[in-house]
């Protein structure tokens, strides 16, 4: 077949006991003599869990942090796939290391179930890293070599881990290091103690380019153990200097998005990509502070995708792009590597965070949705509305525009009414757009003013033309306020009828034009009976259009509407009522890979689906088409993911 793959999971496709935390995972650095105690990552319930696909198969990691899993007696990690249930390490056999020279705490499980080629038992590693509040308690990454599972999770609470030193000095009762953006400093010989021990502090130092070299801000002051304390703090004292870039372009402003503590996270495969927005990494990073995106390749060392020092904020090809060129030579060109990030408008107000997408000839494209990316989702004028990110025209009404009479049955009296214009040679006040006749008098009813544009209030079958600042009506309560004018567009297949006055109350007249110039086109059922339950995904149809994040590698993106026909556009130029699009980077062409040929209906598993056919001819044979599964998940953003391209399927 020549089909494309989709999974989407949304809480719009909906209809374990506790285990106990284990005491006593605590380690201490050697040289800073620092206490981690990781059983304040334990988790109680939910745990840290991703799902990787393995053989075609979507396999869900259960781990927990000193602590086990609900899969089973002593278990830490765990995978799951098609009712089984395999065992990656046993939580009685944890052991933790620290690795300061990367700025991570590593635990390791061992014990797990055997297998012909893992006679001793499958284990586990989690590397702890520290990350920004967004991505905390999140496994960034999973991958797998000679029995050992290794995870990249994220976690604020690491955060206070500090390299080992490269610059140290000492005085009587008192040393100080510093290492990577870290002040370290450790103050002995305090008061005497409870039990004749001696007091001791330290303070550690993290690099915070928003504050200066001599403001200090403490986030907490702790004892880690009987009279040792401990101090961390943010200062813009430790900072290397500073390196920024262009944060604004064509309207945008995404300096928001400039971390000055922490960094941003995303992963594929067994990598693990750390990234910041128009600024350096922040420490602890694999990479240096001139460096924007770091790629690193399970526990190796950090490779340059791209420097702050060359970052180029562009607005091309109606999308919002943020260019890097690395450090680093890319092995099989010998050219530097390619990082661009491509934001898209969050309309749900998130702050978001990268999404990796592909690697193509060492070009490095990453989603980034955001609100920083947003401006008005749609921008309107007098006869169209244009979708502000796409340049897609969502509603145009310029064939309406015109003048018509309205007469009132039973009545003398008329209305004149002018579409998206103001009325020519009208008895009304000057600019009226529509004007009552009386036997006795002309009443403006509203004007045809600058800003005066058609909306949507949902979809576009709900449009409406609102006329304001008429003549004054006095109201019943004897005050007054301006006639104002509600032309209500509703879809009409079948007829182009005229304009009709449905009633004017409280100073407000309203009108009805029926039109098939709001009706959705190539629209298909949007709604399945489940269990006796009605499934409706209509409210994804709203949206005209959505960028398909990849799990498979693809050279290019898929663009999807939900049971409607795509809008063409300069991001979007797919042609013949595409409901699905590949757009590819190597040669900017696209490719329509699906049309809307049915409704929305229960697949093999039991989940929705869409099957979106009769595409454009596939190199295989027949045409591509595209399967689009909705999975319940009441948590995730509402996204879809391409699991799998099967032939051009």
């Amino acid at each position: 077949g020549c089909e494309y793959k989709a999974s989407w999971y949304s809480d719009r496709a909906c209809v374990t006991p506790d285990p106990t935390p284990v005491q006593g995972c605590r380690v201490v650095d050697p040289d800073t003599r620092y206490l981690y105690d990781l059983t304040t990552l334990t988790l109680s319930r939910d745990y840290y869990q991703t799902t990787v696909t393995v053989g075609g198969f979507d396999v869900k990691i259960k781990a927990n942090v000193c602590g086990v899993v609900d899969c089973g007696p002593d278990i830490a990690v765990c995978a799951q796939a098609n009712g089984k249930t395999i065992s990656l390490g046993k939580e009685s056999t944890v052991t933790t290391e620290l690795a300061p020279e990367k700025g991570e705490v590593q635990i390791t499980y061992t014990g797990g179930d055997t297998s012909s080629h893992c006679l001793e038992g499958k284990s586990s590693k989690i590397i702890i890293m520290c990350c920004r509040a967004e991505q905390d308690m999140k496994i960034l990454s999973v991958s797998e070599g000679d029995c050992l599972y290794t995870f990249t999770l994220c976690s604020q609470k690491v955060c206070q881990f500090s390299p080992k030193a490269v610059v140290s000095t000492q005085s009587t009762g008192k040393t100080l290091t510093y290492s990577n953006g870290v002040i370290t400093l450790t103050y002995k010989n305090g008061d005497v103690c409870s039990r004749g021990d001696i007091r001791e502090t330290t303070i550690k130092m993290v690099c915070d380019h928003s504050l200066s070299d001599v403001e200090v801000e403490f986030d907490q002051i702790k004892e880690t153990s009987h009279c040792v304390y401990e101090a961390f703090a943010f200062s813009g004292l430790p900072c290397d200097k500073e390196v920024l870039s262009q944060c604004e372009v064509a309207g945008y402003d995404i300096s928001a998005l400039a971390l000055t503590r922490g960094n941003y996270y995303a992963s594929h495969n067994n990598f693990t990509f750390t990234i910041n927005a128009c600024r350096g990494l922040n420490s602890p990073s694999p990479c240096s502070s001139n460096t924007a995106v770091c790629m690193r390749h399970g526990v190796d060392q950090g490779v340059s995708l791209g420097e702050v020092s060359s970052a180029v904020l562009v607005y091309e090809d109606s999308s919002l792009k943020l260019k890097y060129r690395g450090a680093d030579l890319c092995p099989g060109s010998g050219q530097p590597y390619l990082t661009i990030i491509t934001f898209l408008c969050d309309a749900e107000d998130n702050v978001g965070s990268p999404e990796y997408l592909s690697n193509v000839s060492c070009i490095y494209n990453f989603l980034w949705r955001t609100k920083f990316a947003c401006k008005d989702r749609e921008e309107g004028d007098s006869c169209t509305i244009r979708d502000t990110q796409s340049g897609a025209v969502l509603l145009d009404l310029t064939s309406l525009k015109g003048t018509y009479t309205i007469n009132t049955p039973g009545s003398t009296d008329s209305y004149s009414l002018a579409v998206c214009d103001k009325l020519p040679d009208s008895e009304c006040k000057k600019d009226t757009a529509v004007c009552l006749a009386t036997q006795n008098k002309h009443v403006s009813l509203g004007l045809f003013e600058s800003d005066t544009s058609i909306t949507n209030t949902g979809s576009r079958s709900m449009t409406t033309l609102t006329y304001l600042h008429g003549d004054m009506c006095v109201q019943g309560d004897g005050g007054s306020t301006p006639y104002r004018t509600v032309i209500d567009f509703t879809c009409d297949r079948e007829n182009n009828e005229a304009p009709s006055h449905v009633s004017t109350t409280e100073c407000e007249a309203r009108m009805k034009f029926p039109t098939p110039l709001v009706c959705l086109q190539d629209v298909t059922s949007c709604e399945v009976v489940k269990d006796g339950h009605v499934i409706d995904l209509s409210s994804l149809s709203h949206y005209p259009q959505y960028l398909v994040s990849n799990k498979v590698e693809l050279d290019g993106y898929i663009y999807l509407a939900v049971c409607q026909s795509l809008l063409n556009s300069a991001t979007i130029p797919c042609t013949g009522k595409a409901a699905a699009c590949l757009t590819r980077n190597s040669d900017s062409q696209s490719t329509t890979i699906g049309k809307v040929t049915g409704p929305l209906q229960l697949g093999p598993d039991g989940n929705p689906e869409l099957v979106y056919s009769g595409g454009e001819v596939c190199p295989s044979g027949g045409t591509y088409s595209t399967r689009i599964t909705f999975l319940c998940d009441r948590d995730l953003p509402s996204v879809p993911y391409l699991v799998a391209v099967e032939g051009c399927e």
